[in-house]
């Protein structure tokens, strides 16, 4: 990752307010000193989503996540965290600013991406242009969107639809704009011999939530080319590229996130053309996966940005009742609604709202079937009389979809509903349920548990390591203090955490630590990841010191062990004749378990207090003035500490 210079990020957090950064996303209401909201991370009722503009920090306790500005557009946004700090600078106005020394290739990577977005925007704009040209090969590529499709040339703008002409061109025209070689070859609008992936195709741009153009679906026409390799392809998508991951993204996401308010609720269509004929007749909460499965991303996409439920609309044949059915498991788990709009056999989407516009979609809405009815229908596929085993078989694949749903009443709400389509006995059905559950249970791999250290309140797994770094960076005199006394030798470097405490400790050892510099520390991805969520959780200790003690306890023992059993190790296959050697390792022993009798301890005068989210609310809610100041009383009266 490339280094920003000194002060970059801190200055461009504080030109953020967090609350701007947040409300596009989750609608605030003020708690105290600051605001909350539901999660826009998960589903769920009653609000855990917490702002701090003092702090300039988030925290949302339904997934445990929290950080800055920087961290909330990544997470929200599904960006690296050199696109979030651009998309930040962009909105804010502040040019991103690399140090000189950093890494030639983390700073390369992040410019070929810059330039990807680039080249795909002229390349849109280009193609745009040939949509729109006063010659032969506009006037056709018109005629086939507004007669032969029946699009107005409104939506083809809206859309930003474009035209590649059969004889190409691309390639000269952004070969005006001197792109690197890196940058064109990467963005795959190019085979290796740098011929034109499309010709002679309907043009559609891809959008990224930010509404940047990422890619492209390129639709078959009469003027396709003989020898394009794709040409019996009715669809290609562009290849993935650093910026296109087609199962990270929906179609017209962009757009349609504006509009689930009304009805908090997406409608999803098979492909791009049937998205933009919903957007045309008014659906405009409307998406489509990239012309492939629908991913778990795409449905965590969808309930990120408010929707707690979805319409399928797809084909009215077996291909579309099938796909529809693969939906259902993977909506239930992302916690969202599913209801099916059934078109008939041999009809599409685009050619029925094309006829009869939003009645149409009205008309179907009357007849909409829940997850479960649709469900049985289709696995049933006509069969009016099933037998018993055929009931039985329906109901197992009824299980691998109810598996994944995270509520246990909404999976019983539908085992009831569909015992009573299958005509089976309710109980009956939640016995095989509970036993089909059983066994993949069973089947899961048996994880080993991190070791806890020190009691921890919020009840999260946590390492010795992180409990520490915990304290380092929520409290600066423990932090001090853990930096006298803690020898780095201690630590476990293997873990991400591990190796952040190291790095902090040392710099507190050598008295050059700053907090207010910890972006100018050259971290890696995950670790930056780690400093950023432990710096916006709450104070969870109630009594941080005990808990800072009991730490450096854990911690210190952890280290005896290790080095005893090393110890034990080199004598157990020490050469019997090299006594003076045993000796050595006799004496260092005796002497580590002495040590082992006397831990290192910080003694304090004055303690510090954290919250966990219920006394946060307390606070907030209420306006404690003197819990929500605790820290700056304990700051006036002093804090001291020494060591046993």
């Amino acid at each position: 990752m490339p280094r920003f210079k000194d002060n970059y990020l801190s200055d461009l957090k504080d030109r953020v307010s967090i609350l701007d950064v947040v409300s596009p996303h989750v609608q605030l209401k003020r708690a105290g000193k600051s605001w909350k909201g539901l999660s826009p991370f998960s589903q769920e009722k009653t609000p855990s989503f917490f702002v701090n503009p003092e702090r300039n920090s988030f925290k949302c306790f339904s997934t445990d996540t929290g950080g800055d500005a920087i961290r909330f557009v990544e997470l929200v946004e599904n960006l690296t965290f050199i696109e979030a700090v651009e998309t930040l600078a962009r909105a804010f106005n502040y040019p991103v600013q690399y140090e000189r020394g950093s890494s030639k290739d983390a700073i390369q990577a992040s410019s070929v991406r810059a330039e990807l977005f680039r080249i795909h925007e002229e390349a849109s704009n280009w193609y745009r242009e040939r949509f729109l040209a006063d010659d032969e090969e506009g006037a056709y590529i018109r005629d086939f969107w507004t007669k032969q499709r029946n699009f107005s040339l409104e939506t083809a703008e809206e859309f930003e639809v474009g035209f590649a002409p059969p004889r190409g061109g691309l390639g000269k025209a952004l070969a005006s704009s001197d792109y690197s070689r890196e940058a064109l070859k990467a963005s795959e609008l190019f085979f290796s011999g740098g011929k034109e992936r499309f010709r002679g195709r309907l043009m559609i741009p891809i959008h990224d939530t930010q509404s940047r153009i990422v890619a492209f679906t390129a639709r078959q026409l009469e003027v396709t080319p003989e020898n394009d390799p794709a040409r019996e392809a009715k669809y290609v998508n562009s290849a993935e590229t650093p910026i296109f991951r087609k199962s990270n993204l929906l179609f017209n996401l962009d757009k349609a996130r504006r509009h689930v308010n009304e009805r908090k609720s997406l409608l999803l269509v098979e492909g791009q053309l049937d998205a933009m004929r919903c957007w045309e007749v008014g659906a405009k909460a409307t998406v489509a996966p990239q012309g492939t499965a629908f991913t778990e991303m795409q449905a965590r996409l969808m309930s990120r940005h408010q929707a707690e439920s979805i319409e399928i609309l797809f084909d009215g044949d077996k291909a579309g009742r099938s796909a529809a059915l693969r939906i259902l498991p993977i909506a239930m788990e992302a916690g969202l609604e599913v209801t099916v709009l059934q078109l008939p056999q041999g009809q599409d989407p685009d050619d029925l709202l094309a006829a009869e516009g939003t009645d149409a979609l009205d008309t179907l809405r009357k007849t909409a079937k829940d997850a479960m009815s649709f469900a049985i229908e289709a696995l049933l596929d006509g069969d009016a009389n099933p037998s018993p085993d055929r009931k039985g078989a329906v109901l197992g694949k009824v299980f691998e979809i109810l598996y994944p749903c995270s509520s246990i009443a909404v999976q019983e709400g539908y085992l009831r509903k569909a015992s009573i389509l299958l005509q089976v006995s309710e109980d009956a059905a939640k016995q095989d349920f509970r036993v089909f559950r059983s066994k993949r249970i069973r089947r899961k791999p048996i994880l080993k548990e991190e070791p806890k250290s020190a009691e921890n309140h919020s009840q999260k797994l946590t390492t010795v390591e992180y409990d520490l770094l915990f304290h380092v960076l929520h409290y600066e005199e423990i932090a001090v203090s853990l930096s006298q006394v803690i020898d780095l030798e201690w630590i476990n470097t293997g873990s991400v955490e591990g190796f952040v405490l190291t790095r902090i400790l040392n710099e507190l050892q050598a008295g050059i630590w700053e907090k207010d510099q910890l972006d100018s520390l050259d971290f890696s991805e995950e670790e930056r990841k780690c400093v950023v969520e432990i710096n916006a959780e709450g104070s969870r200790f109630p009594e941080p010191l005990d808990s800072a003690n009991e730490c450096l306890s854990v911690l210190f023992a952890s280290f005896l062990r290790r080095k005893e059993n090393e110890l034990t190790d080199q004598l157990a296959n020490q050469n019997p004749n090299n006594l003076d050697q045993a000796k050595a390792l006799q004496s260092e022993l005796g002497q580590l378990r002495a040590q082992s009798l006397n831990p290192p301890t910080l003694l304090p005068t004055t303690k510090l207090y954290g919250h966990d989210q219920d006394q946060y609310e307390e606070q907030t809610e209420t306006g404690d003035e003197e819990a929500g100041n605790r820290k700056e009383e304990a700051a006036q009266t002093g804090v001291v500490f020494g060591f046993e």
